[in-house]
């Protein structure tokens, strides 16, 4: 399946023409498609998919992802403390069609579909990725296998390497490797395609310095490259597959103020980066920024049709270069799923 056809899916499953070229294997993006970003550009909120009320709960979208059939899947939980965890599937009109597990997890953060077409979830509270059926919404088992976490601290950066101590998010690339970001252990953990562990990299201890890390969030693959945000040094590092540092995008790229608290990260076709964070730190707002490929800084955003984003984690860039971004607490009720269209006309709420 193409590109295009992947986009026709997100098109009709947020149902405005929302496009999403975040393949279940790897999500590249087509750069010719759009105009070459610049300074200047605009972006409207032209729909928000609501996940469904759950009694006595409000319901918060951690992440999103398209299958192959035109629907949108999110991990979500509870508005309050996280009374309530589930997986929930929503057709092309945005309606509620399933949700699974529920409670089955402590503190889900972010899911994946596999190239095997499994569904991956990053169970935060409880250390381990849990893997689904789509089909069924059964449980089919976990990584580690025994679904129990690694140790409250390591001695090296390469031990336990199965294991976790906080997993947020987790990308595949075409070969079925698959990457873990793990901020309780500072590192980044790869899996090849049967689960084994690949490579470890990071620093143990907070670190400022070149390929250390202090709370590593999400995580965007491409074919060559890792991108990883690191949230309280407030970059984004570029890796190598194998973990070779490359290169960052420091904090002094986020426009009218550094970046901070840095959440999530895409990298489209043009070499532009995208980068979630909260620049006033939690309670204050998100917002995203984009950055060229030169380092320079082409604009940030942040404004709904009712005010600002609020509490965001994750991002998706389609191939026109609209974005797709997870809000927790929408307008101070349950969340939404937002999309914003890239130079688009009136706000469509």
């Amino acid at each position: 399946m193409g590109i295009s056809t992947k986009t026709a899916l997100w098109r009709e499953a947020l149902g405005v023409l929302v496009a999403l070229t975040a393949s279940l294997a790897v999500p590249l993006v087509a750069a010719a498609d759009y105009p070459p970003p610049v300074l200047g550009d605009t972006y409207t909120v032209q729909q928000s998919l609501r996940p469904s009320f759950v009694a006595g709960s409000e319901m918060m979208p951690m992440d999103f992802a398209p299958d192959m059939n035109g629907n949108v899947w999110t991990v979500e939980t509870d508005w309050y403390m996280g009374l309530v965890t589930r997986i929930a599937k929503y057709n092309a009109g945005g309606q509620l069609v399933g949700a699974y597990a529920v409670n089955s997890m402590t503190n889900p953060t972010a899911l994946a579909f596999g190239p095997d077409g499994l569904l991956y979830v990053a169970d935060t509270g409880s250390g381990r990725i849990v893997i689904f059926d789509p089909s069924s919404g059964n449980q089919l088992g976990t990584l580690p296998s025994d679904g129990q976490p690694g140790p409250s601290q390591l001695s090296t950066i390469t031990e336990a390497p199965d294991r976790f101590s906080s997993p947020s998010d987790l990308q595949f690339d075409a070969n079925g490797t698959m990457f873990v970001t793990d901020p309780g252990y500072n590192r980044v953990t790869s899996f090849n395609a049967l689960h084994e562990p690949l490579n470890q990299w990071g620093s143990l201890l907070a670190s400022t310095g070149s390929g250390g890390f202090d709370g590593p969030t999400g995580l965007y693959v491409d074919a060559n490259h890792v991108y990883v945000a690191d949230q309280y040094n407030g970059r984004i590092q570029t890796f190598t597959h194998d973990g070779t540092y490359v290169s960052e995008i420091d904090k002094n790229r986020g426009g009218s103020l550094p970046l901070y608290r840095v959440q999530d990260v895409f990298v489209d076709g043009y070499g532009v980066t995208y980068v979630l964070d909260y620049p006033d730190g939690w309670g204050a707002g998100a917002r995203f920024t984009r950055v060229g490929p030169s380092g320079e800084f082409l604009g940030e955003y942040f404004e709904t049709p009712n005010g600002f984003l609020q509490w965001s984690t994750h991002l998706k860039v389609d191939e026109w270069g609209s974005v797709v971004i997870n809000d927790r607490i929408f307008d101070g009720v349950n969340g939404a799923v937002r999309y914003y269209g890239l130079n688009a006309g009136a706000p469509d709420t």
